[in-house]
């Protein structure tokens, strides 16, 4: 029978084997290789998913401070408007309608004296 030396790609020793291309030295090695190269890969998918959601909340806190930008810069216009209230609103019908009255009133004059 012819063995291989080969050395263990998971706990480095040296073990024989009957492959040539044999890589681990027992099927616990290749299922502990097995679980750390899982282990690498689901950590790099982890730091991808955490890169992406500080990529995300970092955009969410910029447009949520351009809205509040917005919204401060739209106060400031309402503000310096004049105000507009019911008070405002009935005085400016009242005028109104004095300014009609005094028209008719100079109107009705006028023909008298015709």
């Amino acid at each position: 029978m012819i063995t291989h030396n080969n050395k263990c790609l998971h706990c480095k020793c040296s073990f024989l084997s009957k492959r040539s291309d044999a890589k681990y030295c027992s099927d616990s090695c290749r299922v502990l290789a097995y679980i750390e190269r899982q282990k690498k890969y689901w950590q790099e998918e982890q730091k991808k998913y955490d890169d992406y959601n500080l990529a995300l909340s970092e955009r969410f806190r910029l447009l949520k401070k351009q809205k509040d930008n917005q919204a401060k810069d739209n106060e400031q216009q309402v503000s310096s408007m004049p105000p507009k209230n019911h008070e405002e609103t009935i005085k400016a019908k009242e005028l109104k309608d004095l300014q009609e009255w005094v028209k008719t009133a100079f109107e009705n004059l006028k023909r008298e004296n015709n």
